[in-house]
């Protein structure tokens, strides 16, 4: 398996800055790794057969274990709003033929807006995840499309 981390950053949200983005990817990171370690606690050991676990899990282990640090590749597309939610919804369509991936979106319930004088707190999805292994066909699909972060000019930005 080739663990790959993707996080969908949204390139369509004026106020999501660079360091934002950065704050946002740290999030998605904790998520699945939050996610992950629950979904360890619940896939049962039988000592006489080896480790019972989902290929979602598995993946998420040689991910953690590509490095002495803990983590794997973890590649950052941008996307908009739009393709996020697509995007994520596939991806979970897919993973219930496939299970060879995790995905979802992170909702940041606290997220910052300023307008003039008054900052606003709002909900607001700021990106999505896809764990999976990078050598599988639907997740190539899932992903070809879309620049890396960074490599684009958001809607907003252009001139």
């Amino acid at each position: 398996m080739n663990p790959v981390f993707y996080i969908l950053m949204r390139n369509d949200v004026a106020s999501l800055t660079v360091g934002r983005q950065m704050a946002q990817a740290s999030h998605a990171a904790s998520a699945i790794a939050s996610r992950m370690e629950r979904l360890g606690r619940q896939i049962p050991e039988n000592r006489n057969i080896g480790v019972n676990r989902t290929i979602a899990y598995e993946c998420w282990l040689d991910w953690e274990r590509s490095t002495k640090q803990g983590f794997g590749t973890t590649i950052v597309l941008s996307v908009s709003e739009k393709e996020m939610r697509d995007t994520i919804t596939v991806a979970l369509m897919a993973r219930s033929q496939e299970k060879s991936f995790t995905a979802g979106i992170i909702t940041d319930p606290t997220y910052a807006v300023k307008d003039g004088d008054i900052t606003h707190i709002v909900s607001l999805d700021t990106c999505g995840y896809i764990l999976g292994d990078r050598d599988s066909e639907a997740l190539k699909l899932l992903t070809q499309d879309f620049k890396l972060a960074g490599e684009d000019t958001p809607p907003w930005r252009e001139v």
